[in-house]
């Protein structure tokens, strides 16, 4: 059961991120052997490895939500770090980054561990969050992030600074609107014309 000394290891996702997650099962094995006072949350997929690796006392499951429901259970999970395994491969690599957005606008941001590939590059380690290049290195800093809650909760900061400061409507629409607009100009051969304030504001209202 889940105690005050517990720290929650978040991931979450569906069955293709088999190819991501699976080649870190006997890290996952060696972190729930080392600290007991670990638990591995999963919502989505349950692969029938992580029952072989993890120990029923330290394995939380969740079936996915409807999507309305999806930002109250995310946040009802109450993670203390949240993982973000991606293999490096063309698919992957036009992913966004949105799983550490997401660990890290709480009012209790949660620290992240993700794969050091192009669509987290964003993340800067040891600042906004850690990144791990092998299997050995991801179970080395999971350690880390368990041990130490200064650190979670240090990472978990600078994240949510950064992620609200450049990732919201706010931040984003300008520049996407200037995109489309340079993309629509050169199609049609017209004269690129800068975004309005009317214009943002009303894209702005509708992506809020």
């Amino acid at each position: 059961p889940t105690t005050n000394s517990s720290v929650r290891i978040l991931w979450q996702g569906g069955m293709s991120h088999f190819i991501d997650w699976y080649p870190l099962r006997e890290a996952i094995r060696e972190i729930m052997q080392k600290y007991p006072q670990a638990i591995l949350v999963v919502w989505g997929e349950k692969f029938d490895w992580i029952t072989d690796v993890v120990p029923e006392n330290q394995l939380e499951f969740h079936m996915w939500s409807p999507y309305p429901a999806y930002k109250l259970k995310r946040g009802l999970l109450h993670a203390d770090i949240n993982l973000c395994p991606l293999a490096d491969n063309i698919f992957n690599r036009c992913k966004s980054a949105i799983k550490w957005y997401e660990g890290s606008i709480w009012s209790r941001p949660e620290a992240t561990l993700a794969a050091n590939v192009a669509t987290y590059h964003e993340i800067k380690d040891g600042e906004t969050g850690l990144l791990y290049h092998t299997p050995e290195e991801f179970a080395q800093k999971l350690g880390r992030l368990i041990e130490d809650q200064d650190l979670r909760l240090r990472l978990g900061a600078a994240a949510h600074k950064w992620v609200l400061a450049n990732r919201t409507p706010q931040a984003t629409i300008p520049g996407l609107y200037e995109f489309y607009m340079e993309c629509r100009a050169r199609t049609k051969g017209a004269k690129v014309l800068p975004a309005t304030a009317r214009e943002l504001k009303r894209l702005n209202h509708v992506t809020a």
